[in-house]
């Protein structure tokens, strides 16, 4: 059984990388976005993000410990970002800087593996 839900992480995980980076092509300013996904609060802001500028994601985790990846795209397929992170329990703050990268329209994606795989998307606009 382990070593089938490994299996199917894997490949997840594979399949998420390889994907197309694509979300809506209108875009709404928020301030932030607040999902809960298997008992976590994650939060992405500010959006739209000021130029050389960060995005946060906070993750409020029930889980003592695993780890995550957060994968930043553009709209052209390419990943500019891709950062392994520990989430302990409790409140966990991450910062992604965008410094450097041209205007436009991006994805955060937060990919872990608890119980079961998850995937968190998020679209966020540099200005």
């Amino acid at each position: 059984m382990k070593i089938k839900w490994r299996l199917i992480f894997i490949l997840f995980i594979i399949s998420v990388l390889y994907m197309h980076c694509s979300a809506q092509d209108s875009y709404q300013p928020i301030n932030s976005q607040t999902v809960f996904l298997y008992s976590e609060k994650i939060t992405v802001f500010p959006n739209p993000v000021p130029a050389n500028s960060d995005i946060n994601v906070e993750i409020d985790s029930s889980c003592d410990y695993y780890l995550a990846r957060i994968v930043v795209c553009d709209f052209s397929n390419v990943i500019i970002k891709d950062e392994v992170v520990k989430v302990q329990k409790g409140d966990n703050k991450f910062l992604i800087n965008m410094g450097g990268y041209n205007q436009g329209n991006y994805l955060v994606k937060i990919i872990a593996k608890k119980d079961k795989p998850f995937l968190y998307s998020s679209q966020f606009v540099v200005r």
